[in-house]
């Protein structure tokens, strides 16, 4: 609809830039709290890794994006990490991996999809809110929510696939020697995508484009002449 889509576009460009406070982002420019008005920059473990919703899911700090603001992302990301693992819950660690897979730190986003599995599993693959093995993330016994479930897969997607910042990239999230593949996974500009690599590499990438529009991919063989057959 066109009016919805110059509200939308009139809408981003009154949005304004994620607050930042100490090198790292934050929840509010300005938090209203009991003790009076301060940064809203809770230095505390919580499951809510909001203040990093500008990486995942939205699209504004990405693997394209320039050296300065993914240096932020990944330091901010770091910074919710370091203070341990007390309020974590199923969702929470599903979100993390996911974040970790955007900023292309695959080791980080495989490590913490193993967490899931470990402590926030139930049988049949089912996800629990509260830890299961209570060794790690909030106690509480077995209690069944399916965000964690359907954020794992996001997770993996974003692993395997990533179209942030309008470039294709295959495998941003997937550690080095991993053997992966996946087939027809949807890019943004309605391509669905293709690829598979093993311990040396990327093997192939296929693009198929249900519009006239065109792919811009970034080089999974940097260095290395690039072979397309179209059709």
């Amino acid at each position: 609809d066109d009016e919805d889509v110059k509200k939308a576009a009139d809408l981003l460009k009154r949005l304004p830039q994620n607050p930042v406070n100490e090198g790292v982002l934050i929840d509010f420019a300005v938090g209203l709290f009991h003790e009076g008005d301060a940064p809203g920059h809770f230095k505390v473990c919580h499951r809510h890794p909001s203040r990093l919703a500008g990486i995942f899911p939205a699209e504004e700090i990405n693997a394209s994006s320039p050296k300065e603001v993914l240096e932020l992302g990944i330091r901010s990301f770091q910074e919710f990490m370091s203070y341990g693992d007390a309020g974590f819950t199923g969702w929470s660690t599903a979100w993390q991996a996911a974040i970790a897979a955007r900023l292309g730190l695959a080791d980080e986003a495989e490590r913490i999809l193993r967490i899931q599995q470990e402590h926030f599993t139930l049988k049949g693959l089912f996800n629990s809110h509260n830890s299961v093995s209570g060794k790690y993330g909030m106690a509480g016994g077995p209690l069944f929510q399916i965000d964690g479930t359907l954020g794992s897969a996001a997770a993996v997607s974003e692993m395997l696939l990533q179209s942030a910042g309008g470039l294709i990239r295959v495998f941003p999230g997937v550690p080095e020697k991993r053997r992966a593949y996946f087939r027809s996974l949807r890019a943004q500009g309605a391509f669905l995508v293709s690829a598979e690599k093993d311990e040396a590499g990327t093997r192939f990438v296929e693009i198929l484009s249900e519009t006239d529009s065109t792919a811009v991919v970034s080089n999974p063989w940097p260095g290395r002449e690039v072979r397309i057959d179209d059709g």
